[in-house]
């Protein structure tokens, strides 16, 4: 019995076995089967166009010694080393297109880590020669078309000989006064641009005998390289100066404006958000002009149910005084940025009875970032919010109505997916999620029938979600 029984099993091993070998599931996946056999062809398109720049480069060499003297060590240095890295990418593809004819699902983790490696090596080499090829070819060119090169350094030394920065740097030196925080900053910019047209006087004057060379035709004494050099030098200065100067005046306006970021909705590959800007006339930060756009921006899908949590939330914050660049990026609860410290007042507005209260003039900009039903800033969820800053964490500043009228205020706080923590008070009023009631935006799926935005609840906290 037991050996019919052993027998039976046998039979089944074996059928079993043909059934995995003839639906392949004992093979490498397709697509890396696919990727191996392809690396082959590639990495022989490779060693052609390898062989075909560095033909090129050696017959430029050797056509043109002058003309490449100062360059020759250097680009035979470079067509050895991409030698070098193409014989190993044709080391590395021979070895995947064996593990590919083996076909061995086993061999799966060595066919991926062959690629990667494969991958590497390939960008270098082809990049490097042909980076090389390209930077021939324009030296080549150089030399056919030199009277035109003489021409585009005379526009070039003559527009810098003609620049004049003060009239970039009268909004400048405003700025300066306004921000002091700014001032060394932009002294030094304004500094770097005049210095461009002192070193553009010393190219020109240090190129003169190269010019004139090229105007008597004596093309055996002519250092080519040094020429080509100061040429590029004074295109560099001109372009500088010209991309500096507006550089430094979108610099110096960029510390007169404010502006949110604001999370509206979240697709798939897309996020709506809201641009709130106020432009001032100075330092004082009076009487500013607030305006907004709403727009979609693309983004990549994996982001999207991350991001999904803060829809409702500034995404983006800069204040007055500073650059775009140093632009807040970090996630926070809309309008708290513009909150002076408990007790204290300025320019936005001031604490009463416990009550952030915005000054007139600045209740648009709360109601674009907050929308109208959004209730009050208190002085508790300020607290709140300071001590999840301090830690470098997320304030979402949920509440929720308990029993008898009281109010649960749950402050989420989010760290690299450290533990939700919670504060509780009594009284306030407000219901539902508080900072990620989505605000009053409208045209986002989040919208309910009553002009705001769902919130829904996952056991003890508040979420906005899709439905």
């Amino acid at each position: 019995m037991k050996s019919k029984s052993l027998g039976i099993l046998a039979i089944a091993i074996i059928g079993v076995m043909g059934i995995v070998a003839t639906a392949g599931l004992d093979n490498l996946p397709n697509n890396l089967r696919a990727s191996a056999i392809t690396a082959s062809a590639q990495v022989s398109n490779d060693r052609t166009h390898f062989e075909e720049q560095r033909k090129r480069i050696e017959q430029a060499l050797r056509d043109d010694p002058a003309l490449f003297r100062t360059q020759s060590a250097a680009w035979k240095s470079r067509i050895e080393q991409a030698q070098t890295e193409v014989s190993k990418a044709e080391a590395e593809a021979s070895a995947l297109k064996k593990l590919a004819e083996g076909n061995r699902r086993e061999d799966a983790k060595k066919v991926e880590e062959g690629l990667a490696r494969l991958q590497s090596v390939r960008s270098g080499s082809v990049q490097q020669l042909q980076s090389t090829g390209d930077e021939v070819e324009r030296w080549l060119g150089y030399k056919r078309e030199l009277p035109k090169q003489l021409e585009a350094m005379k526009a070039d030394y003559d527009a810098l000989h003609a620049f004049d920065v003060e009239p970039a740097a009268a909004p400048v030196r405003k700025a300066m006064t306004d921000w002091p925080a700014k001032r060394s900053d932009l002294e030094a910019r304004l500094a770097a641009l005049t210095a461009l047209k002192t070193s553009a006087e010393q190219t020109w004057n240090t190129s003169a005998d190269l010019r004139a060379q090229v105007q008597k035709g004596d093309a055996g004494s002519i250092d080519y390289p040094a020429l080509f050099q100061l040429g590029d030098r004074l295109d560099q200065a001109e372009r500088q100066a010209r991309e500096g100067t507006e550089t430094v005046k979108q610099l110096a306006d960029q510390l007169y404006v404010n502006w949110d970021k604001l999370l509206v909705d979240v697709e798939h590959d897309r996020q709506k958000i809201r641009l709130v800007r106020t432009r001032f006339a100075d330092a004082a930060l009076k009487d500013g002009q607030t305006s907004q756009e709403e727009k979609w921006e693309r983004i990549e899908p994996a982001q999207s149910r991350r991001l999904e949590r803060n829809v409702g939330m500034v995404i983006g914050h800069k204040p007055a005084g500073k650059y775009d660049s140093e632009a807040d990026s970090g996630a926070q609860a809309p309008g708290y940025a513009y909150v002076a410290p408990h007790g204290q007042s300025n320019s936005y507005g001031g604490w009463h009875n416990g009550v952030w209260t915005w000054l007139p003039q600045y209740l648009i900009l709360s109601h674009m970032l907050r929308g109208p039903s959004m209730p009050p800033i208190m002085s508790g969820d300020y607290g709140s919010y300071q001590r999840a800053r301090d830690r470098g964490e997320i304030f979402y500043g949920h509440s929720t109505r308990g029993s008898g009228g009281s109010v649960r205020r749950t402050m989420d706080r989010v760290s690299g997916g450290s533990p939700r923590q919670e504060e509780h008070t009594s009284g306030g009023g407000f219901s539902g999620s508080r900072y990620q009631s989505r605000g009053t935006y409208a045209g986002s799926r989040y919208q309910n029938s009553g002009g705001g935005f769902r919130s829904f609840s996952r056991g003890a906290r508040s979420f906005g979600r899709r439905r």
